[in-house]
């Protein structure tokens, strides 16, 4: 397994996994959120944290099922996981009261990696493409509670907004 970064010189990457298997998109997901319209452009406005949060694990969920639906047929297998609320820097840092709440079943760093490890080598990972994954199970992207799927444009104007920033239009 290898950490590749893509996108032009210089400019703006992304980073993926890259292993026989396929590639993992390795951000957890938020799949009650959804990709507003316009919610890739960075004009100022009042921020919130939380919401940007959840729109941004939205769009890595997107953007892992639209390059499924691209490679589909190369022998290139893409997926999402989720490794769970894990004790890492950035909760005890930024969300300590979560912390506290949860410390009787938040997950080690280690704990956290197994699925992604897992999807590394896993048979599965190599049988299907674009599935969200948590505890080595797939998982629904959208919840009859939270967000219902995104629209046709919603997707095309994220994917158009990426395509701009690294210059991959695969």
């Amino acid at each position: 397994m290898r950490r590749q970064r893509f996108g032009p010189p210089g400019g703006t990457q992304a980073q993926i996994l890259v292993h026989p298997a396929g590639v993992d998109d390795l951000a957890g997901v938020h799949p009650v959120a959804r990709v507003e319209q316009r919610s890739t452009s960075f004009r100022p406005r009042r921020c919130r944290p939380s919401p940007v949060y959840a729109r941004t694990k939205r769009q890595e969920l997107v953007i892992t099922e639209e390059w499924a639906r691209r490679l589909d047929g190369t022998g290139v297998h893409v997926h999402a996981m989720h490794p769970g609320w894990a004790d890492t820097e950035g909760v005890r840092q930024w969300l300590p009261v979560f912390r506290a709440l949860t410390r009787p079943v938040i997950r080690t760093p280690e704990q956290g990696a197994d699925t992604v490890v897992w999807l590394g080598a896993a048979p599965e990972a190599v049988q299907c493409t674009g599935l969200f994954w948590h505890d080595r199970r797939p998982r629904p992207i959208t919840h009859a509670l939270g967000a219902a799927a995104d629209s046709p444009a919603t997707r095309r104007e994220l994917w158009t907004h990426l395509t701009a920033l690294t210059g991959i239009d695969a």
